[in-house]
């Protein structure tokens, strides 16, 4: 009774690390698509970047306006090179995170299988000793019986 208690928690145990393998295979791939679309922005925002041609200097209110834009898009690219830098941070760590689960779910997936094999073998020597405890009783039932025919 306790070993199936214990299949039964087993079983349990694997089915939780199941879900979580793929709920983090889920944020995996969320992760994976924010980079992408990070990425995305990043190339999008690289290709607006106008191309500065040398003009004479005649208006100093459209230079500041210039250099002002030119710093925004320059923070602009940083902000998005440190939020790829972190979403692939996030993908290595939930892809290390997915590796070490699988693990865990191999291995309990093995524990599991000892257990069925364990509680097999246990049942097949119970039935033994059953059957030779039958096969005792009998004999001794025969031992008493008196013989009728002699």
């Amino acid at each position: 009774m306790m070993l199936i208690f214990l299949a039964m928690v087993s079983l349990l145990e694997k089915k939780i690390e199941e879900m979580q393998l793929e709920e983090m295979q889920l944020q995996f791939k969320e992760t994976e698509k924010m980079l992408v679309k990070e990425q995305e922005a990043v190339k999008e925002a690289t290709n607006q970047i106008p191309v500065i041609q040398e003009v004479p200097v005649i208006d100093s209110v459209l230079l500041d306006k210039l250099t002002f834009e030119n710093e925004q898009l320059k923070a602009l690219v940083s902000s998005l090179e440190k939020k790829i830098d972190e979403t692939e941070r996030k993908y290595e760590e939930i892809h290390r995170l997915g590796e070490e689960m699988l693990k865990q779910a191999m291995f309990v997936e093995s524990k599991t299988i000892q257990l069925k094999i364990d509680m097999q073998m246990f049942l097949l020597e119970e039935k033994l000793l059953d059957m030779e405890t039958v096969d005792i009783l009998r004999q001794q039932a025969l031992l008493k019986t008196p013989l009728l025919y002699q």
